[in-house]
Formats: C-alpha cells, sequence, structure tokens
C-alpha cells in the first residue's frame, strides 16, 4: 500500500536545513532519519499543509505565500530522490494556490481566534473544579454567540486544557505577560496547529473516495499536536455536487482526569451524544 506524507512545517524546515549542509543536534537526528525513511518509490509526499501555513507566522498575503512555495518546492525536489512529491503540480498552479490560501480562509477562523483569546487568561493556571465550571459556561455561551462548532478543534482544545491535559495546554502553551502583537502570533501559530486536523480529516476523506491502496498520514515533530490528533474520531464522505461532510469526535484520553461517566456527561453537553 501507498502512503501519502503530509508534511508539518517543523518536517520541512528539518528539509531545507539538510539540504543547506547545516548539522542536526543530537536530538534532531532521530527526526531526519524519519523523514529519509519514507523516501520510497511507492510513496507520496506533500507539503501542502506546510504551505497554506506559510513560513512567517502570520497570515501572509498571495506573493509571500508564492515565495514560500516557489521556495520550499526547490528544497523538496533536491532532497527527495524516490518518492513522488507534488513540486510540479504546485509550482504549475503556484498563482492559483498563493491567490485562493491568501484571500480564502476556514469558515470560523476568525470566529475560532476569538475563542482562544477568549479562553487563554483562564488556562495560564490550572483551575479550581468550581471555576472550570463557570468558565466552560461562559466558553460554551460565547461559541454561540459566535456560531462556532462546539466540536471544533480550538473549543475541544481549550476544554480538554482547563480539565488538565498536557498536550491540549502545550499546543496552546498559555504564559503570563503575553499581550499585544506577541499574544497574536502565538494564537495565529495555535489556530495554524489546530487548522490541520480538519484539513487531515478532509483529506482522508477524499483519497478514501478516489484511492483503494492509498493511507495518509500526516508527519510533525509536534508531540502535543499529534497526540491530540491521535484523539480525534473522524467519518464523513464526499456528497454528490454538496462538498464534503466531516463528522470529529474525540476520545476519553484527551480527558484524562475525567471518570468515564464524567468523560460521557461533557460529551453530551458538547452536542457528541444524543
Amino acid at each position: 500500500m501507498s502512503t501519502l506524507y503530509l508534511l508539518d512545517r517543523n518536517a520541512v524546515s528539518d528539509i531545507k536545513n539538510h539540504v543547506d549542509g547545516k548539522q542536526f543536534s543530537c536530538d534532531k537526528k532521530d527526526r531526519f532519519k524519519r523523514i529519509q525513511e519514507i523516501d520510497k518509490s511507492e510513496n507520496f509526499v506533500s507539503p501542502i499543509l506546510s504551505m497554506i501555513e506559510g513560513q512567517l507566522g502570520r497570515e501572509c498575503d498571495k506573493e509571500e505565500l508564492h515565495q514560500c512555495l516557489v521556495k520550499e518546492t526547490k528544497y523538496l525536489q533536491s532532497f527527495f530522490k524516490n518518492a513522488n512529491v507534488d513540486s510540479e503540480y504546485l509550482n504549475r498552479y503556484s498563482d492559483d494556490f498563493s491567490e485562493v490560501y491568501s484571500t480564502y480562509i476556514e469558515s470560523s477562523w476568525y470566529e475560532c481566534y476569538e475563542v482562544l483569546k477568549y479562553s487563554y487568561p483562564f488556562l495560564i493556571q490550572p483551575l479550581k473544579s468550581s471555576d472550570v465550571n463557570e468558565y466552560h459556561k461562559e466558553l460554551f455561551s460565547l461559541c454561540r454567540r459566535l456560531d462556532v462548532p462546539l466540536s471544533h478543534p480550538a473549543v475541544v482544545c481549550c476544554v480538554a486544557a482547563s480539565l488538565g491535559c498536557n498536550n491540549s495546554r502545550n499546543i496552546i502553551k498559555p504564559k503570563l505577560g503575553i499581550d499585544g502583537d506577541s499574544l497574536n502570533k502565538k494564537l495565529y501559530n495555535t489556530m495554524t496547529d489546530l487548522m490541520i486536523i480538519p484539513r487531515v480529516c478532509l483529506i482522508k476523506i477524499i483519497a478514501r473516495h478516489n484511492f483503494v491502496n492509498l493511507k495518509v498520514e500526516f508527519l510533525s515533530f509536534d508531540v502535543p499536536l499529534t497526540k491530540f490528533l491521535s484523539c480525534v474520531l473522524w467519518s464523513g464522505d464526499i456528497r454528490d455536487m454538496n462538498g464534503l461532510a466531516l463528522k470529529i469526535g474525540y476520545r476519553k484520553e484527551l480527558f484524562p482526569k475525567l471518570s468515564e461517566s464524567k468523560y460521557l456527561e461533557l460529551m453530551e453537553c458538547m452536542g457528541f451524544i444524543s
């Protein structure tokens, strides 16, 4: 079976460093070995998720995304000798790609940004049980006003962090004394991480619909993010003329301090269980 590897930005950065002749520290040598292992003729490699994110740590305009695409596809072409890389396709449609992803953004992006911004100060220190319940009440109320689904990864990540999930907390990385442009950059990076989850799920739906023997794998060295993604339950299909249908759920492992009954109670409250 062939595998389509979707590269996270940290994997693309490691490839760029290698091509530029930079030495890897001991803790990154295993990371680089993993990238080398996927360079096989039966595999497909795409940097599209990394390129949508951009390389500037903020929203990019059309020209900035175009420069990122052209630059990084060259690195991948230079590095991979056997795997099938979609560099040629991306370069062929680089103008369209840059136009689309600098102009259009997923629904609820800015609303979810507001959810993260609201939640940030509540997550800096562990909350008391009584405060957690009040925070959830206000958070869910905000989501309803903003028309943000409670199933959105940004909402679930905040809830899980408030309930003691270290991986969720390490995705948000709340710290005292962060505000202004520094906070906006931090929240942007958190949003780009969390938006990878529905993007990966949607690509898996498309792959399953069109290719029988193609596995899709997200290759990242961001441990909190990959562990969060491993707790995502997804299902969906392609609807004729009506786009994609995606349904997301979350495993109990994302809420390690909750009992089974409390987990089910939370899932019901958030609309996962009817």
